[in-house]
């Protein structure tokens, strides 16, 4: 990691120094292709822990407007479609056309302008020697992953990781494929060559000669129709009643029910049980009474006193 972070800083420090002419090409989905140019300001920085190290490498790639198409939308979809894609990567160049009586952009045109920020990340950790790299608008907008054992960090990865960058080719992202399988590959190997199935080879060894299959011969519709003819002809009687149960099938015979309310006699009602007997003499009556007369007298003789 060390020996890598050494050569990305000498070519950051060429690349600054020489500033060749690159032409980098995103494609957009929806939009088109995407000319950018590199701003000149890359920078790197390594970060190395206790048992992990981390290379950062960052830039700006500038859109060229003469690079880029001119795309008009027509229609409220399309358009909030281009306009979610050019926020999401902080582009400008929408220029509204029309709207509706609502305030809906019904069509606009979109030509890409602005800055877009890139970056490079290579890390490793002793608990897991994997190599694991990212890069984000690197070669299309959005982040590209790539994981490569430890033993395989030398100087052909610096090299391919140097021409992905300055977008030379895409080998980095291509798989290796190692020669013993690329010669099982290619189409005069032969290993490359069909081989018969199990079942097939089990059969060649016992002699046994595989049947053809016979398709099937299927008569022409002419001599169903003659048949038909024929049998219609020979026995009408015979046909009538089958055409008649065909057509008119036996009604189905469904059956009655009753639906004849039935009546639910009353409960009996609850027996009141013998009736208890009270002794008069105990609720002093007289007493009661006398009370009663005693009151009724106090009444007479307020209503005198109002009437003098």
């Amino acid at each position: 990691m060390k020996t890598l972070t050494t050569y990305l800083e000498g070519l950051v420090a060429t690349l600054l120094e020489v500033k060749p002419t690159l032409h980098i090409i995103l494609p957009v989905a929806g939009y088109g292709d995407l000319g950018v140019e590199p701003h000149w300001d890359y920078q790197i920085a390594h970060e190395r822990r206790h048992r992990s190290f981390l290379i950062s490498m960052s830039w700006t790639l500038r859109v060229d407007p003469e690079r880029t198409p001119l795309v008009r939308a027509d229609g409220p979809a399309k358009v909030k479609t281009l306009t979610s894609l050019f926020r999401q990567h902080h582009l400008g160049g929408i220029k509204e056309e029309k709207r509706t009586a609502l305030g809906e952009v019904l069509s606009a045109s979109f030509h890409a302008r602005g800055f877009i920020k890139a970056r490079m990340q290579a890390q490793i950790s002793a608990e897991d020697p994997i190599l694991k790299l990212l890069f984000e608008n690197a070669s299309w907008l959005g982040s590209s992953r790539r994981q490569m054992g430890w033993d395989q960090i030398n100087e052909r990865l610096f090299d391919r990781i140097a021409r992905f960058i300055v977008r030379e080719d895409d080998s980095l992202f291509a798989e290796e494929l190692s020669e013993e399988l690329l010669q099982r590959l290619r189409p005069d190997s032969p290993a490359a060559a069909p081989s018969k199935l199990p079942g097939a080879l089990l059969a060649e060894a016992r002699g046994y000669t595989p049947a053809v299959p016979v398709a099937p011969t299927i008569a022409p519709l002419t001599q169903f129709a003659a048949t038909a003819e024929r049998v219609q002809e020979a026995s009408p009687q015979a046909q009538a009643p089958l055409l008649q149960t065909q057509q008119d099938p036996a009604p189905v015979v469904e059956p009655e029910i009753d639906f004849t309310p039935s009546m639910i006699a009353a409960p009996p009602p609850p027996d009141a049980g013998e009736p208890i007997a009270f002794d008069e003499s105990k609720l002093d009556a007289g007493a009661f009474m006398t009370r009663m007369n005693l009151t009724l007298a106090r009444f007479r003789i307020d209503e005198d006193q109002d009437k003098s």
